[in-house]
């Protein structure tokens, strides 16, 4: 039983023994008792664990709600949502009544074999195999919830069986889908609506990741210098960001590794500045979408209707109809998988434009705001000539289909089949 002792320099004092019955003494580094008494409620927490452990009694089942309840504040609600599905769904029936220490490599790998040939009934009554991808980020989940435990000394111990697992091959050969520049801009001319056409190319004209798109503001936009500064990014609604930390920001994906730093500057290109600037001139005049959005508190580039967050929905359901308006149309002899783009997939045809383009992988690392250089060697295919000095990012690639997408009036929100036109100023007598 631990307990607290003041000695007479003012400072607590906290007693326990250790695991061989040993008395130690740690100093708490404070003179309130309040603060002190919240380190002895953890220490006697930590010496209640161990004699938990020490018992048998440390079940996974117990140790996974903590991890996940310690971790809901500090990770997206998708993601907590994603490891509860993996725990209610793969992980439950098979190691929720097994003790820590009592969990082997093979008994992992088992796991991990058999989830891998497991069948998920979807709707309609279709039966799939879980790819080896979702598989594979299950098996990164229970690493991190592995790393967890041993830091916070739940089982203590030696070793982290989950690093010795193989994962599941994901095949050979396999890559990103990704959209070739032919194919988005008919994507971008068949786009209903100057909101998602405009998101769409701010999407493929500047890499940028859904979030981080959602959480541009006027003043990340340097017109000057044609470029965006990429620092924040919106999940969800904000509503949950904001009940958390008061704000609907957060940092960016790459920010959340101290390696890395939190903000990176993206070059602009023709193509996506002037749908920008007429952007912001609907915005000044309250046109088209701008007239629909109540407030903008922000200052989003992208508002909702009541300035909170973009809606992805509605992006989502405009795409799915320009895919097909534009599959009809194609005549290139690249396959035009529209069954598989998504609004993601954006950002993998700006990596390819770029590789392709000459721009270094390094380079491109940067400018996405990649973590690893692993990720960003899926890309070296389509890089066929490196040139020591960058290029311009879209700005070569502006002829034959470019100016089609380029010069098509932006269709204003709700009406099918009509454009808004700039109408040409009066001149004056």
């Amino acid at each position: 039983m631990a307990s607290l002792r003041q000695k007479p320099n003012g400072y607590w004092y906290i007693r326990y023994r250790d695991d061989k019955g040993k008395q130690r003494e740690t100093a708490t580094g404070t003179t309130l008792k309040t603060k002190a008494k919240k380190q002895l409620t953890e220490t006697q927490g930590r010496i209640d664990r161990r004699e938990a452990v020490s018992a048998g009694k440390e079940y996974v089942a117990t140790v996974w709600t903590d991890f996940i309840t310690t971790k809901d504040r500090s990770l997206t609600p998708a993601t907590i949502q994603n490891y509860r599905t993996t725990w209610e769904h793969y992980l439950k029936d098979t190691f929720a009544h097994r003790r820590m220490e009592s969990i082997t490599v093979k008994d992992i790998q088992d796991w991990l074999n058999d989830v891998s040939i497991r069948t998920v009934e979807y709707p309609k009554g279709h039966y799939k195999t879980i790819s080896p991808v979702r598989v594979n980020v299950m098996l990164t989940q229970l690493q991190a919830f592995w790393r967890w435990s041993i830091q916070n000394e739940r089982d203590l111990p030696t070793h982290n069986p989950t690093l010795k697992v193989d994962p599941v091959n994901e095949g050979k050969g396999s890559k990103q889908h990704t959209i070739s520049y032919d194919q988005a801009m008919l994507v971008l001319k068949h786009l209903h609506g100057t909101y998602s056409q405009v998101a769409f190319a701010t999407l493929y004209f500047s890499g940028v990741r859904i979030g981080e798109m959602r959480g541009l503001t006027w003043d990340d936009i340097r017109w000057p210098e044609r470029e965006l500064t990429v620092d924040k990014s919106i999940w969800g609604s904000g509503k949950a960001t904001l009940e958390r930390h008061g704000k609907i920001f957060k940092q960016t994906k790459t920010g959340k590794n101290r390696s890395y730093t939190k903000t990176r500057t993206v070059p602009i290109p023709d193509a996506l500045y002037d749908l920008l600037e007429q952007w912001k001139e609907d915005r000044d005049h309250e046109r088209g979408w701008w007239a629909m959005v109540k407030e903008n508190p922000y200052d989003l580039v992208f508002p909702g209707k009541r300035g909170k967050g973009f809606l992805v929905n509605m992006l989502r359901k405009d795409l799915r109809k320009a895919l097909q308006k534009a599959n009809a149309e194609y005549t290139g002899t690249e396959p035009f998988e529209v069954d598989k783009i998504t609004v993601h997939t954006a950002r993998h045809g700006f990596a390819r434009a770029m590789a392709s383009g000459g721009m270094p992988l390094p380079e491109l690392m940067t400018v996405m705001g990649l973590g690893r250089y692993q990720t960003v060697l899926q890309y070296a295919g389509f890089a066929t000539d490196i040139h020591p000095q960058l290029v311009s990012i879209f700005n070569d690639l502006d002829r034959g289909p470019a100016q089609a997408a380029k010069k098509t009036p932006l269709r204003s929100v709700g009406t099918t089949g009509t454009t808004a036109t700039k109408k040409p100023a009066a001149k004056s007598a």
